[in-house]
């Protein structure tokens, strides 16, 4: 199964139909790259001593990927998807030459050149006996007096995967509210200490010696505040909302597969 076109779905939690104060989001991601990557040094001497040093290198590369994303939010559902694919290439041939070359040595380097070619097919498709019968042929070459090459190439596969899902419920706190209420009276318990304090203190600058005067109006005063007659501190406000995350799953994945190869050559005439 091809994991980046895969239509699996994705519901780790099992529900039903969503009630209006839920919430639902589930994004996945799957990404994938392969690429390849081959070096080729060869290295040819003739008879007369003229030289030859070839350095090829290739490299191919392919990434793809995939994003879903799915959520459900105040009676709305929506959906998305994404994908992506990107393909690049190169290569690269450096040849340097020491001497002046004949026809007979450039028609044997030719040679040479496809033999080290076919010797890295077989070698690849694991033909060792192929690969060998391919090598006799360098000693038909007259030219050619000594011959280096080195070959090696690595491929690597690059797989990885994100799932993540949130399930939130929208609580409104207008149930039980017996914390909330006794909360709320030691604050208006409070505020009215702190009005009686503060008229208190306006009587006694106000009365100054009378104490009589003063007790009586100090005693009006409290039971004014003990029936309730005094502002009280404003309430609490009890309809306020909280967000509450009841469910929350998040899996990451990421695998690689790496694979290299390389041998080396050494021929003399």
């Amino acid at each position: 199964m091809n994991p980046i076109a895969s239509q699996e779905s994705f519901a780790p939690f099992s529900h039903g139909a969503f009630a209006g104060g839920k919430s639902y989001q589930a994004e996945q991601i799957r990404a994938g790259s392969v690429s390849l990557n081959q070096t080729t040094d060869l290295t040819i001497t003739t008879d007369e001593g003229d030289t030859v040093r070839l350095s090829m290198a290739s490299a191919v590369e392919a990434d793809g990927g995939i994003y879903r994303s799915n959520s459900y939010e105040n009676g709305w559902a929506a959906s998305s998807q994404t994908v992506f694919f990107e393909f690049s290439s190169s290569q690269n041939i450096a040849v340097e030459v020491t001497g002046d070359l004949n026809e007979s040595e450039l028609e044997d380097i030719r040679e040479a050149v496809k033999a080290i070619g076919s010797m890295i097919d077989d070698f690849l498709s694991g033909d060792l006996q192929e690969m060998a019968k391919d090598g006799e042929l360098l000693k038909e070459l007259d030219t050619i007096s000594s011959l280096e090459a080195a070959f090696s190439q690595e491929r690597q596969a690059v797989y990885a995967e994100q799932e993540k899902v949130q399930i939130s419920a929208m609580a409104s706190e207008k149930g039980d509210h017996s914390h909330r209420r006794g909360h709320g009276g030691l604050q208006r318990l409070m505020k009215r200490i702190d009005r009686l304090t503060d008229d208190m203190t306006d009587k006694v600058k106000g009365f100054r010696g009378r104490r009589k005067q003063l007790a009586r109006s100090v005693e009006d005063l409290f039971g004014r505040y003990r029936n309730g007659e005094a502002d009280s501190a404003p309430t609490d406000k009890m309809g306020q909302d909280v967000v509450k995350t009841m469910q929350t799953a998040f899996v990451q994945k990421i695998q690689t597969l790496t694979e290299s190869a390389s041998f080396n050559l050494t021929y003399t005439a």
